[in-house]
């Protein structure tokens, strides 16, 4: 069996919980079940990561393992957030053709005013021509 996610999330909570009873409140499961997925992770892994039953202290292994597991974890929960920021159109890119005059004194206030509200949203803006500007748009390229 390899190890799972889930399994180095719920170690994670257990760990910084420091009992399978609060660590089973916050995943909505019991005990019972959080003890077995311990049990398949330490299976896994060869080795044990808590130096009692009672959870409340990790071997010299199970820190490292929970220091992994705090960044895979970690990274995981902002690649979801990124993904449902895109879904819903609130990261990306923008691209922005304009003619110098406007990109001096109309796109600042308009740029300020966007990144405000939708700060991930990546800004391409490129100081070009009207012909260019017109060939872009045209084409849906900037």
């Amino acid at each position: 069996m390899a190890i799972k996610l889930e399994m180095l999330r719920t170690f994670r909570i257990v760990a910084e919980q420091g009992s399978l009873t609060a660590a089973a409140s916050l995943l909505a499961r019991t005990p019972s079940a959080v003890s077995m997925t311990l049990a398949q992770l330490e299976d896994h892994i060869g080795a044990p990561l808590f130096e009692t039953d009672r959870k409340n202290r990790l071997t010299a292994l199970g820190q490292l393992v929970l220091e992994e597991s705090s960044r895979v974890t970690d990274a995981f929960t902002r690649s979801v957030e990124a993904i449902g920021r895109h879904a819903i159109s609130t990261a990306g890119t923008v691209r922005i053709a304009a003619v110098p005059s406007a990109t001096v004194t109309v796109l600042p206030g308009v740029i300020a005013a966007f990144r405000r509200i939708r700060p991930d949203v990546r800004l391409e803006i490129s100081d070009v021509d009207s012909a260019a500007v017109r060939r872009r748009v045209k084409l849906d390229a900037a």
